[in-house]
């Protein structure tokens, strides 16, 4: 992390982005949350799975990361970004362990956002939207993506521990390592 930070004060960029299972959001891993927040003025952050480990939740992530909610738009310069939650409960193909699940609720404000934005769309998940280890739901998520693909630049995900570049109906998904 000290490393990053490094790196980063060099770098001219307009925001700093975690994809997830980042550190506990608990008080025996503020010190990196911190770390992390103070090495930009913009952070971003994105809810993995891990983060629920020790019995931890959502309001942890909001208290420990200074954001308000698991799903949220932001624009940095003139690009929006959408940042998904895909720890969503209810999914009918559940078959066990941690969620990977896109609900209605966020996927009609995922809608929603599609159709208003005017700006260029960066879309953040933990979990994948295609491809390895993608959510219960991709190929819902991907046909509405489609629809959109004209103002969408990259979906970007973490959690798979592989790099891979996947393109479905026009949308590019990219698996950082």
């Amino acid at each position: 992390l000290d490393a990053f930070v490094a790196a980063m004060e060099k770098a001219n960029c307009d925001a700093l982005i975690q994809l997830g299972d980042f550190a506990y959001p608990n008080k025996d891993h503020q010190a990196f949350a911190d770390t992390f927040n103070s090495a930009h003025d913009r952070t971003l952050h994105v809810i993995g799975n891990h983060e629920f480990d020790h019995g931890l939740t959502r309001n942890d992530c909001y208290r420990a990361w200074g954001i308000k909610n698991s799903y949220y738009r932001t624009d940095v310069g003139g690009v929006r970004i959408l940042v998904l939650d895909a720890n969503d409960e209810g999914s009918p193909t559940y078959a066990g362990g941690y969620p990977s699940y896109v609900g209605k609720q966020q996927l009609e404000w995922l809608q929603r956002e599609l159709e208003s934005s005017l700006k260029p769309i960066l879309i953040l998940s933990h979990q994948p939207l295609a491809g390895v280890g993608a959510v219960d739901n991709a190929e819902d998520i991907q046909k509405l993506l489609a629809r959109f693909k004209t103002k969408i630049l990259l979906c970007l995900n973490g959690h798979t521990h592989v790099d891979s570049l996947v393109q479905i109906d026009g949308v590019s998904y990219l698996h950082v390592n």
